[in-house]
């Protein structure tokens, strides 16, 4: 398991950034309109006016994190 003491504060403070950066991306009011088009094709609302209901916080939240795993495979960054 890694160990993430051996990350430096420059390199932490990087990956919060990207992480507060790609929030600010996925809980936009935008974004909830987006995603609310597409899952209604399949008959699924997960919002109403760009403010979330339950499936779509879950389903953002899944997004996020899977995201986040994806930054995870950007190589180490010299901070």
């Amino acid at each position: 398991m890694a160990n993430i003491e051996h990350l430096s504060e420059g390199q932490k403070w990087v990956i919060g950034l990207y992480c507060a950066l790609l929030f600010l991306l996925i809980a936009s009011p935008f974004m909830y309109r987006l995603t609310n088009r597409i899952t209604e094709m399949v008959g699924l609302e997960t919002s109403y006016n760009g403010c979330p209901n339950m499936y779509g916080l879950v389903l953002h939240a899944i997004v996020f994190l899977l995201l986040v795993r994806v930054l995870m495979l950007i190589p180490k960054l010299n901070v």
